[in-house]
Protein backbone atom coordinates (compact mmCIF):
# COMPACT_ATOMS: atom_id res chain seq x y z
CA UNK A 1 0.00 0.00 0.00
CA UNK A 2 1.74 3.58 -1.06
CA UNK A 3 0.67 6.35 0.82
CA UNK A 4 1.32 9.86 -0.46
CA UNK A 5 1.30 13.62 1.16
CA UNK A 6 1.46 17.18 -0.40
CA UNK A 7 3.62 20.08 0.98
CA UNK A 8 2.53 23.53 0.81
CA UNK A 9 3.89 24.16 -2.43
CA UNK A 10 1.24 21.24 -3.96
CA UNK A 11 4.69 18.46 -4.48
CA UNK A 12 3.71 15.02 -3.86
CA UNK A 13 6.13 12.46 -1.43
CA UNK A 14 5.08 8.95 -1.54
CA UNK A 15 5.80 6.70 1.47
CA UNK A 16 5.74 2.49 1.80
CA UNK A 17 2.92 1.30 3.72
CA UNK A 18 5.65 -0.51 5.98
CA UNK A 19 5.12 -4.02 5.50
CA UNK A 20 2.05 -6.48 5.60
CA UNK A 21 -1.60 -5.96 7.30
CA UNK A 22 -1.53 -7.40 11.19
CA UNK A 23 -4.34 -9.73 10.17
CA UNK A 24 -1.70 -11.17 7.18
CA UNK A 25 1.00 -11.55 10.38
CA UNK A 26 -1.34 -13.44 12.56
CA UNK A 27 -2.32 -15.92 9.87
CA UNK A 28 1.26 -16.32 8.96
CA UNK A 29 2.42 -16.85 12.56
CA UNK A 30 -0.98 -19.44 13.43
CA UNK A 31 -0.01 -21.12 9.67
CA UNK A 32 3.87 -22.19 11.16
CA UNK A 33 3.02 -22.42 14.42
CA UNK A 34 0.32 -25.56 13.38
CA UNK A 35 2.56 -26.97 10.81
CA UNK A 36 5.38 -27.26 13.53
CA UNK A 37 3.01 -29.02 16.16
CA UNK A 38 1.72 -31.57 13.04
CA UNK A 39 4.88 -32.29 12.32
CA UNK A 40 5.98 -32.77 15.34
CA UNK A 41 3.21 -35.32 16.01
CA UNK A 42 3.85 -36.81 12.97
CA UNK A 43 7.50 -37.49 14.09
CA UNK A 44 6.19 -38.47 17.17
CA UNK A 45 4.16 -41.34 15.82
CA UNK A 46 6.62 -42.53 13.26
CA UNK A 47 7.80 -44.59 16.49
CA UNK A 48 4.24 -46.26 16.14
CA UNK A 49 4.43 -46.72 12.65
CA UNK A 50 4.46 -50.38 11.15
CA UNK A 51 4.76 -50.54 7.24
CA UNK A 52 3.93 -54.32 6.12
CA UNK A 53 3.73 -55.47 2.12
CA UNK A 54 0.15 -54.67 1.95
CA UNK A 55 0.62 -50.82 3.20
CA UNK A 56 1.65 -49.01 6.54
CA UNK A 57 -0.71 -48.65 9.76
CA UNK A 58 0.05 -47.43 12.88
CA UNK A 59 0.55 -49.71 16.49
CA UNK A 60 -0.52 -47.59 19.06
CA UNK A 61 0.31 -49.23 22.51
CA UNK A 62 -2.96 -49.14 24.19
CA UNK A 63 -3.72 -51.06 21.29
CA UNK A 64 -1.40 -54.14 21.20
CA UNK A 65 -4.08 -55.53 24.10
CA UNK A 66 -6.63 -56.75 22.32
CA UNK A 67 -3.95 -58.58 20.24
CA UNK A 68 -1.97 -60.35 23.08
CA UNK A 69 -3.26 -64.21 23.19
CA UNK A 70 -5.42 -65.61 26.41
CA UNK A 71 -2.93 -68.45 26.24
CA UNK A 72 0.33 -67.19 27.67
CA UNK A 73 -0.64 -63.51 28.50
CA UNK A 74 2.30 -61.92 26.38
CA UNK A 75 3.24 -60.31 23.06
CA UNK A 76 6.19 -59.54 21.50
CA UNK A 77 5.87 -55.68 20.72
CA UNK A 78 8.97 -54.95 19.03
CA UNK A 79 8.42 -57.52 16.17
CA UNK A 80 4.60 -57.59 16.34
CA UNK A 81 4.33 -61.72 16.13
CA UNK A 82 2.00 -62.94 18.69
CA UNK A 83 1.66 -66.48 19.42
CA UNK A 84 -2.22 -67.92 19.97
CA UNK A 85 -3.41 -70.55 21.97
CA UNK A 86 -3.78 -72.53 18.75
CA UNK A 87 -0.14 -72.53 18.16
CA UNK A 88 1.09 -73.02 21.73
CA UNK A 89 -0.85 -76.22 21.73
CA UNK A 90 0.51 -77.26 18.43
CA UNK A 91 3.90 -76.64 19.87
CA UNK A 92 3.35 -78.56 23.15
CA UNK A 93 1.91 -81.40 21.19
CA UNK A 94 5.15 -81.62 19.22
CA UNK A 95 7.31 -81.22 21.64
CA UNK A 96 5.68 -84.03 23.88
CA UNK A 97 5.41 -86.14 21.11
CA UNK A 98 8.77 -85.90 19.97
CA UNK A 99 9.45 -86.76 23.74
CA UNK A 100 7.44 -89.79 23.66
CA UNK A 101 9.48 -90.95 20.71
CA UNK A 102 12.90 -90.52 22.27
CA UNK A 103 12.18 -92.28 25.40
CA UNK A 104 10.47 -95.18 23.26
CA UNK A 105 13.93 -95.19 21.25
CA UNK A 106 15.52 -94.64 23.88
CA UNK A 107 14.24 -97.64 26.10
CA UNK A 108 14.29 -99.99 22.48
CA UNK A 109 18.32 -99.45 22.57
CA UNK A 110 18.64 -99.99 26.28
CA UNK A 111 17.01 -103.50 25.89
CA UNK A 112 18.56 -104.00 22.50
CA UNK A 113 22.00 -103.28 24.27
CA UNK A 114 21.34 -105.65 26.84
CA UNK A 115 20.10 -108.87 24.90
CA UNK A 116 22.69 -111.28 24.19
CA UNK A 117 24.65 -111.38 20.12
CA UNK A 118 23.15 -114.30 18.77
CA UNK A 119 23.81 -115.41 14.79
CA UNK A 120 19.82 -114.59 13.89
CA UNK A 121 18.85 -110.93 15.07
CA UNK A 122 15.43 -110.53 16.89
CA UNK A 123 12.63 -109.37 14.73
CA UNK A 124 11.99 -105.62 14.98
CA UNK A 125 8.43 -104.90 17.10
CA UNK A 126 5.92 -103.73 14.40
CA UNK A 127 4.21 -101.73 16.84
CA UNK A 128 7.47 -99.91 18.40
CA UNK A 129 8.73 -99.34 14.35
CA UNK A 130 4.76 -97.80 13.37
CA UNK A 131 4.97 -95.55 16.72
CA UNK A 132 9.02 -94.68 16.25
CA UNK A 133 8.02 -93.79 12.36
CA UNK A 134 4.87 -91.51 13.05
CA UNK A 135 6.82 -89.54 16.05
CA UNK A 136 9.45 -88.90 13.33
CA UNK A 137 6.82 -87.34 10.90
CA UNK A 138 5.20 -85.20 13.76
CA UNK A 139 8.30 -83.71 14.41
CA UNK A 140 9.59 -82.86 10.70
CA UNK A 141 6.00 -81.16 10.79
CA UNK A 142 6.65 -79.31 13.65
CA UNK A 143 10.14 -78.23 12.90
CA UNK A 144 9.07 -76.68 9.09
CA UNK A 145 6.32 -75.01 11.03
CA UNK A 146 8.81 -73.70 13.37
CA UNK A 147 11.22 -72.45 10.48
CA UNK A 148 8.62 -71.14 8.25
CA UNK A 149 6.90 -69.02 11.76
CA UNK A 150 10.62 -67.67 12.15
CA UNK A 151 10.95 -66.81 8.63
CA UNK A 152 8.24 -64.73 8.32
CA UNK A 153 8.79 -63.12 11.77
CA UNK A 154 12.36 -62.02 10.27
CA UNK A 155 10.58 -61.04 7.31
CA UNK A 156 7.88 -58.65 9.33
CA UNK A 157 10.81 -57.44 11.10
CA UNK A 158 12.54 -56.09 7.81
CA UNK A 159 9.23 -54.60 6.91
CA UNK A 160 8.52 -52.59 10.04
CA UNK A 161 11.32 -50.29 9.63
CA UNK A 162 10.43 -46.79 10.08
CA UNK A 163 10.23 -44.29 7.08
CA UNK A 164 12.73 -41.51 8.99
CA UNK A 165 14.82 -44.49 9.58
CA UNK A 166 14.62 -45.35 6.08
CA UNK A 167 16.03 -42.02 5.28
CA UNK A 168 18.35 -42.09 7.32
CA UNK A 169 19.92 -45.52 6.59
CA UNK A 170 20.28 -44.02 2.76
CA UNK A 171 21.95 -41.04 3.74
CA UNK A 172 24.32 -43.26 5.85
CA UNK A 173 24.86 -45.85 3.24
CA UNK A 174 25.40 -42.66 0.60
CA UNK A 175 27.91 -40.83 2.79
CA UNK A 176 29.87 -43.60 4.52
CA UNK A 177 33.60 -43.24 4.51
CA UNK A 178 35.32 -45.86 2.02
CA UNK A 179 39.18 -47.20 2.22
CA UNK A 180 41.07 -47.25 -0.62
CA UNK A 181 39.67 -50.03 -2.26
CA UNK A 182 36.13 -48.49 -2.43
CA UNK A 183 34.80 -50.93 0.45
CA UNK A 184 32.44 -49.00 3.31
CA UNK A 185 34.17 -48.30 6.23
CA UNK A 186 33.95 -50.56 8.85
CA UNK A 187 33.31 -50.21 12.69
CA UNK A 188 35.69 -50.35 15.13
CA UNK A 189 35.34 -54.02 15.94
CA UNK A 190 35.68 -55.12 12.45
CA UNK A 191 38.50 -52.66 11.46
CA UNK A 192 40.37 -54.44 14.29
CA UNK A 193 39.18 -57.57 12.79
CA UNK A 194 39.93 -56.58 9.12
CA UNK A 195 43.40 -55.41 10.32
CA UNK A 196 44.53 -58.59 12.24
CA UNK A 197 43.55 -60.83 9.30
CA UNK A 198 45.31 -58.49 6.19
CA UNK A 199 48.99 -58.44 9.17
CA UNK A 200 48.52 -62.60 8.70
CA UNK A 201 47.90 -62.43 5.36
CA UNK A 202 50.01 -59.86 3.80
CA UNK A 203 53.56 -60.17 3.91
CA UNK A 204 55.92 -57.67 5.91
CA UNK A 205 56.32 -54.17 4.32
CA UNK A 206 60.15 -53.99 5.32
CA UNK A 207 60.33 -57.67 2.92
CA UNK A 208 58.48 -56.18 0.27
CA UNK A 209 60.85 -52.98 0.28
CA UNK A 210 63.96 -55.47 0.21
CA UNK A 211 62.59 -57.81 -2.14
CA UNK A 212 61.98 -54.44 -4.26
CA UNK A 213 65.11 -53.30 -3.70
CA UNK A 214 67.23 -56.46 -5.00
CA UNK A 215 64.67 -56.37 -7.91
CA UNK A 216 65.65 -52.99 -8.81
CA UNK A 217 69.13 -53.68 -8.41
CA UNK A 218 68.98 -56.97 -10.83
CA UNK A 219 66.97 -55.02 -13.06
CA UNK A 220 69.49 -52.65 -13.67
CA UNK A 221 72.42 -51.03 -12.80
CA UNK A 222 73.49 -47.63 -12.40
CA UNK A 223 76.44 -46.55 -14.06
CA UNK A 224 78.99 -45.69 -11.60
CA UNK A 225 79.97 -42.19 -10.98
CA UNK A 226 83.81 -41.44 -12.71
CA UNK A 227 86.72 -40.91 -10.34
CA UNK A 228 89.53 -39.26 -10.96
CA UNK A 229 92.59 -41.05 -10.61
CA UNK A 230 94.41 -39.82 -7.74
CA UNK A 231 98.62 -39.57 -8.17
CA UNK A 232 100.47 -42.57 -6.49
CA UNK A 233 102.45 -41.73 -3.14
CA UNK A 234 105.47 -42.28 -5.46
CA UNK A 235 105.38 -41.20 -8.82
CA UNK A 236 106.74 -39.14 -11.49
CA UNK A 237 105.85 -35.42 -12.72
CA UNK A 238 103.99 -34.95 -9.44
CA UNK A 239 104.03 -31.39 -9.40
CA UNK A 240 103.12 -29.38 -5.45
CA UNK A 241 102.42 -26.28 -4.94
CA UNK A 242 102.67 -23.90 -2.00
CA UNK A 243 99.18 -22.35 -1.05
CA UNK A 244 99.01 -19.78 1.50
CA UNK A 245 97.51 -21.35 4.53
CA UNK A 246 95.97 -17.49 5.67
CA UNK A 247 92.72 -17.95 3.69
CA UNK A 248 92.73 -21.28 2.28
CA UNK A 249 89.61 -22.73 0.60
CA UNK A 250 88.77 -25.59 -1.64
CA UNK A 251 87.99 -22.89 -4.41
CA UNK A 252 90.60 -20.61 -3.50
CA UNK A 253 94.03 -23.43 -3.27
CA UNK A 254 92.40 -25.04 -6.58
CA UNK A 255 92.76 -21.40 -8.54
CA UNK A 256 96.56 -21.35 -7.72
CA UNK A 257 97.18 -24.78 -8.53
CA UNK A 258 94.89 -24.96 -11.93
CA UNK A 259 97.32 -21.59 -12.58
CA UNK A 260 100.51 -23.49 -13.03
CA UNK A 261 99.13 -26.63 -13.81
CA UNK A 262 99.94 -28.12 -10.32
CA UNK A 263 98.03 -31.51 -9.65
CA UNK A 264 98.99 -31.47 -6.05
CA UNK A 265 99.01 -28.99 -2.95
CA UNK A 266 101.62 -28.67 0.01
CA UNK A 267 100.16 -26.48 3.06
CA UNK A 268 102.24 -25.57 6.17
CA UNK A 269 101.16 -27.51 8.93
CA UNK A 270 103.84 -26.74 11.37
CA UNK A 271 105.70 -23.70 11.00
CA UNK A 272 109.49 -22.96 12.03
CA UNK A 273 107.72 -20.80 14.95
CA UNK A 274 106.46 -23.83 16.14
CA UNK A 275 102.50 -22.62 15.53
CA UNK A 276 100.17 -25.64 13.97
CA UNK A 277 98.08 -25.00 11.87
CA UNK A 278 95.76 -27.56 13.09
CA UNK A 279 93.71 -28.35 16.20
CA UNK A 280 96.29 -30.45 17.84
CA UNK A 281 95.45 -32.56 20.64
CA UNK A 282 99.04 -33.66 21.56
CA UNK A 283 100.02 -32.52 25.05
CA UNK A 284 103.37 -30.45 24.19
CA UNK A 285 100.42 -28.19 21.51
CA UNK A 286 98.91 -27.44 24.90
CA UNK A 287 102.54 -27.08 26.58
CA UNK A 288 103.48 -24.80 24.12
CA UNK A 289 100.07 -23.29 23.18
CA UNK A 290 100.73 -23.43 19.41
CA UNK A 291 97.28 -25.08 18.12
CA UNK A 292 95.26 -23.02 16.05
CA UNK A 293 91.05 -23.15 16.18
CA UNK A 294 88.92 -25.58 15.88
CA UNK A 295 87.77 -23.38 13.05
CA UNK A 296 90.32 -22.64 11.17
CA UNK A 297 90.93 -26.44 11.29
CA UNK A 298 88.10 -27.77 10.19
CA UNK A 299 88.29 -25.21 7.01
CA UNK A 300 91.69 -27.06 5.91
CA UNK A 301 90.78 -30.76 6.64
CA UNK A 302 87.45 -29.89 4.59
CA UNK A 303 89.85 -28.16 2.21
CA UNK A 304 91.88 -31.19 1.51
CA UNK A 305 89.44 -33.30 1.57
CA UNK A 306 87.84 -31.59 -1.37
CA UNK A 307 90.80 -31.64 -3.62
CA UNK A 308 91.73 -34.77 -2.58
CA UNK A 309 88.34 -36.27 -3.87
CA UNK A 310 88.98 -34.23 -6.97
CA UNK A 311 92.19 -35.67 -8.11
CA UNK A 312 94.64 -33.74 -6.31
CA UNK A 313 97.76 -34.92 -4.08
CA UNK A 314 97.78 -33.57 -0.48
CA UNK A 315 101.32 -33.14 1.43
CA UNK A 316 101.69 -31.71 4.58
CA UNK A 317 104.97 -29.81 5.58
CA UNK A 318 106.32 -29.60 8.83
CA UNK A 319 109.51 -27.95 10.31
CA UNK A 320 110.29 -30.65 12.52
CA UNK A 321 113.51 -29.41 15.30
CA UNK A 322 113.73 -26.06 14.41
CA UNK A 323 110.99 -24.82 16.58
CA UNK A 324 110.55 -21.34 17.89
CA UNK A 325 108.28 -22.44 20.93
CA UNK A 326 110.86 -24.95 22.47
CA UNK A 327 113.39 -22.14 22.44
CA UNK A 328 111.77 -20.43 25.22
CA UNK A 329 111.92 -23.89 27.33
CA UNK A 330 115.19 -24.88 28.72
CA UNK A 331 113.64 -28.43 29.00
CA UNK A 332 113.62 -29.23 25.19
CA UNK A 333 115.63 -26.67 23.64
CA UNK A 334 119.18 -27.14 22.22
CA UNK A 335 121.45 -24.15 23.98
CA UNK A 336 124.72 -22.38 24.04
CA UNK A 337 127.80 -22.87 26.88
CA UNK A 338 125.90 -20.51 28.51
CA UNK A 339 123.03 -22.14 28.88
CA UNK A 340 120.68 -19.91 26.55
CA UNK A 341 118.80 -20.73 24.10
CA UNK A 342 121.16 -21.65 20.68
CA UNK A 343 119.43 -19.81 17.10
CA UNK A 344 120.69 -20.56 14.20
CA UNK A 345 121.61 -18.73 11.14
CA UNK A 346 117.93 -17.71 10.71
CA UNK A 347 117.85 -16.76 13.73
CA UNK A 348 115.06 -19.05 14.92
CA UNK A 349 115.76 -21.63 18.13
CA UNK A 350 115.99 -25.32 18.08
CA UNK A 351 114.04 -27.78 19.79
CA UNK A 352 117.39 -30.91 21.14
CA UNK A 353 117.02 -33.63 18.59
CA UNK A 354 117.94 -36.20 21.01
CA UNK A 355 115.06 -35.27 23.47
CA UNK A 356 112.45 -37.91 23.60
CA UNK A 357 109.84 -35.95 24.78
CA UNK A 358 110.20 -33.85 21.83
CA UNK A 359 110.64 -36.75 19.21
CA UNK A 360 107.34 -38.05 20.74
CA UNK A 361 105.42 -35.20 19.99
CA UNK A 362 107.17 -34.92 16.56
CA UNK A 363 105.81 -38.94 15.78
CA UNK A 364 102.41 -37.98 17.63
CA UNK A 365 101.84 -34.65 15.08
CA UNK A 366 102.53 -37.54 12.00
CA UNK A 367 100.00 -40.06 13.48
CA UNK A 368 97.19 -36.75 13.58
CA UNK A 369 98.30 -35.93 10.05
CA UNK A 370 98.21 -39.49 8.15
CA UNK A 371 94.73 -39.94 10.27
CA UNK A 372 93.21 -36.71 8.58
CA UNK A 373 94.16 -38.50 4.73
CA UNK A 374 97.22 -36.63 3.78
CA UNK A 375 99.43 -38.17 0.71
CA UNK A 376 102.67 -37.19 2.12
CA UNK A 377 104.14 -35.75 5.10
CA UNK A 378 107.51 -34.20 4.51
CA UNK A 379 109.64 -33.16 7.53
CA UNK A 380 112.09 -30.31 7.05
CA UNK A 381 114.87 -29.84 9.67
CA UNK A 382 114.34 -33.44 10.81
CA UNK A 383 117.90 -33.84 12.14
CA UNK A 384 120.57 -31.75 13.77
CA UNK A 385 121.45 -28.04 12.49
CA UNK A 386 123.97 -27.54 9.66
CA UNK A 387 123.73 -23.55 9.50
CA UNK A 388 124.41 -20.96 12.18
CA UNK A 389 127.12 -21.00 14.56
CA UNK A 390 127.40 -24.52 15.67
CA UNK A 391 130.24 -24.21 17.90
CA UNK A 392 128.75 -21.94 20.13
CA UNK A 393 126.69 -24.98 20.99
CA UNK A 394 127.17 -26.68 24.13
CA UNK A 395 129.01 -30.44 24.24
CA UNK A 396 126.21 -31.61 26.19
CA UNK A 397 123.45 -31.13 23.59
CA UNK A 398 125.59 -31.26 20.98
CA UNK A 399 128.10 -34.01 19.91
CA UNK A 400 128.56 -35.25 16.53
CA UNK A 401 129.38 -39.02 17.09
CA UNK A 402 125.75 -39.58 18.77
CA UNK A 403 124.24 -37.88 15.72
CA UNK A 404 123.76 -40.51 13.50
CA UNK A 405 122.16 -43.18 16.23
CA UNK A 406 119.98 -40.41 17.15
CA UNK A 407 118.51 -39.66 13.66
CA UNK A 408 118.36 -43.28 13.14
CA UNK A 409 116.49 -43.86 16.30
CA UNK A 410 114.02 -41.07 15.29
CA UNK A 411 113.37 -42.91 11.80
CA UNK A 412 112.57 -45.58 13.21
CA UNK A 413 109.45 -44.62 15.17
CA UNK A 414 108.35 -42.09 12.48
CA UNK A 415 108.32 -45.51 10.13
CA UNK A 416 106.11 -47.41 12.56
CA UNK A 417 104.09 -44.47 12.90
CA UNK A 418 102.63 -44.89 9.42
CA UNK A 419 102.65 -48.45 9.27
CA UNK A 420 99.71 -49.60 7.58
CA UNK A 421 98.55 -46.53 6.36
CA UNK A 422 98.23 -45.01 3.10
CA UNK A 423 100.63 -41.85 3.73
CA UNK A 424 104.24 -41.83 3.44
CA UNK A 425 106.85 -39.71 5.14
CA UNK A 426 109.56 -38.26 3.77
CA UNK A 427 112.59 -35.91 4.63
CA UNK A 428 114.13 -32.70 3.17
CA UNK A 429 117.93 -33.44 2.78
CA UNK A 430 121.18 -32.39 1.35
CA UNK A 431 123.02 -33.28 -1.69
CA UNK A 432 125.81 -34.21 0.63
CA UNK A 433 123.88 -37.09 1.79
CA UNK A 434 122.35 -38.51 -1.66
CA UNK A 435 125.80 -38.11 -3.62
CA UNK A 436 127.90 -38.89 -0.21
CA UNK A 437 125.50 -41.46 1.37
CA UNK A 438 125.87 -39.37 4.49
CA UNK A 439 125.97 -36.42 6.45
CA UNK A 440 128.08 -35.93 8.81
CA UNK A 441 127.11 -32.79 9.93
CA UNK A 442 123.38 -33.54 10.02
CA UNK A 443 123.48 -37.15 10.92
CA UNK A 444 120.89 -38.25 7.99
CA UNK A 445 122.57 -40.97 5.95
CA UNK A 446 121.16 -43.17 3.04
CA UNK A 447 120.64 -45.99 5.34
CA UNK A 448 118.54 -44.12 7.90
CA UNK A 449 116.33 -42.45 5.52
CA UNK A 450 115.75 -45.53 3.53
CA UNK A 451 113.64 -46.87 6.42
CA UNK A 452 111.00 -44.17 5.99
CA UNK A 453 110.09 -45.62 2.80
CA UNK A 454 109.26 -42.48 1.23
CA UNK A 455 111.12 -39.46 -1.18
CA UNK A 456 114.25 -37.35 -0.55
CA UNK A 457 113.57 -33.90 -1.25
CA UNK A 458 116.76 -31.74 -2.06
CA UNK A 459 117.32 -28.08 -3.43
CA UNK A 460 119.18 -28.62 -5.93
CA UNK A 461 119.74 -27.86 -9.86
CA UNK A 462 117.62 -29.54 -12.48
CA UNK A 463 121.01 -30.47 -14.24
CA UNK A 464 121.98 -32.46 -10.96
CA UNK A 465 118.39 -34.49 -10.90
CA UNK A 466 119.72 -37.44 -13.31
CA UNK A 467 122.52 -38.14 -10.94
CA UNK A 468 120.87 -37.83 -7.84
CA UNK A 469 117.96 -39.81 -8.82
CA UNK A 470 120.70 -42.55 -10.15
CA UNK A 471 122.05 -42.36 -6.64
CA UNK A 472 119.52 -43.35 -5.00
CA UNK A 473 118.62 -45.83 -7.38
CA UNK A 474 121.93 -47.56 -6.27
CA UNK A 475 121.16 -47.39 -2.65
CA UNK A 476 118.18 -49.71 -2.81
CA UNK A 477 115.40 -46.33 -3.29
CA UNK A 478 112.05 -47.22 -5.45
CA UNK A 479 111.50 -45.05 -8.22
CA UNK A 480 110.27 -41.80 -8.31
CA UNK A 481 111.57 -41.37 -4.86
CA UNK A 482 113.48 -37.77 -5.99
CA UNK A 483 111.74 -34.60 -5.15
CA UNK A 484 113.76 -31.47 -6.22
CA UNK A 485 112.62 -28.31 -3.98
CA UNK A 486 112.27 -25.01 -6.89
CA UNK A 487 110.91 -21.71 -7.25
CA UNK A 488 108.82 -22.48 -10.01
CA UNK A 489 107.53 -25.87 -11.24
CA UNK A 490 108.50 -26.77 -14.78
CA UNK A 491 105.42 -29.45 -16.03
CA UNK A 492 107.67 -30.43 -19.21
CA UNK A 493 110.30 -32.47 -16.33
CA UNK A 494 110.54 -35.62 -15.44
CA UNK A 495 110.85 -35.80 -11.80
CA UNK A 496 109.05 -34.50 -8.79
CA UNK A 497 108.94 -30.79 -8.05
CA UNK A 498 107.88 -28.96 -5.44
CA UNK A 499 107.31 -25.29 -4.54
CA UNK A 500 107.73 -23.86 -1.35
CA UNK A 501 107.62 -19.76 -2.07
Amino acid sequence: MIFRRTDKYGYSRYYGGGGPAFVIKVIVTIAVVAALVLGGIALALQRYMVYTANGGHLELPWANSSNVSDGDGSGDNNGGVLVTDEEGDQSADAAEISADASADQSDGDASASAQPTEEEPEPVDEEQEADASEASDVDSAAAEETDADTSAESDQDEEKVGFFQRIWNFFANLFAQKDDSGDTSLTPDEASSSAASSASEEPDSSEQAASSASGDESAQTEPEEEVTTRPEALTGGLLLQHVSIGDVTAGYAEGDLTNVDANGIMLYLKESSGALNYASSLDLSAVFNVSCSESKSATIADTIAELGGDGYYTLAYVDCFQDGSAGELSDYQLYDESGDAWYDGDDCAWADPANEDFQNYIVGMVEELAAMGYDEIVLNNAAYPSTGDTDALSADCYDPDTFEDTISAFYAKLAQAVEGTDTIVSVITTTDAITGGADAATGQTLENMLQLGGRLWVEADAADAEALAQALTDAGYPDNALGLLVSSLDDGAAYCQMNLD
